[in-house]
């Protein structure tokens, strides 16, 4: 079972404001929303949270299903205007699932499939710098760029290290 801690500093001393289990262990750092209300994190229960940062109650959870390990390892990302939350399937699944998920309600917006040769996406989304382009990388060696709006994809290049998966180790 995984503890997160959250404190605040006062006179140089943390103080414990709240604690909170999760069903499983949390192996990616939390995001924390533009208002510092909202705490985003993934826990090996394959569960999205929200999380009230005053009180540590959950405001909304998000699974995709037991088949899809959204967010074991993956840190989410917020989009460039905090309204959505986009998450990777990283570990275990072998689906290389991307996901667009509501920031406020956790509502899917939409969920894309990169790596169809099988694998899992081995990097967190990065929002481009109009914030309207996600990039992430594929164990099948390839890099991709997909729509922030509608999860359709924009392109993918293949890495220099051609007939190596970039999890592969020299």
């Amino acid at each position: 079972m995984a503890l997160i801690l959250l404190t605040q500093i006062v006179c140089s001393a943390p103080v414990l404001r709240w604690s909170k289990r999760f069903g499983g262990d949390i192996d990616s750092s939390p995001v924390l929303s533009d208002d510092r209300k909202t705490l985003y994190l993934g826990s090996y229960d394959h569960i999205l949270y929200a999380l009230d940062t005053a009180t540590g109650s959950v405001r909304w959870k998000y699974t995709a299903g037991l088949e899809y390990y959204i967010i074991d390892r993956s840190t989410p990302v917020l989009s460039k205007d905090g309204n959505v939350i986009y998450a990777a399937s990283m570990v275990g699944a072998g689906n290389g699932n991307l996901y667009a998920i509501r920031a406020i309600d956790g509502v899917p917006l939409w969920n894309v499939t990169l790596n169809g040769e099988g694998g899992m996406l081995l990097a967190p989304p990065a929002v481009g710098a109009e914030g309207d382009v996600l990039y992430t990388a594929g164990q099948d060696g390839k890099v991709y760029a997909v729509h922030a709006g509608s999860g359709k994809l924009e392109w993918t290049q293949r890495s220099a290290a051609q007939g190596r998966s970039m999890g592969d180790r020299p």
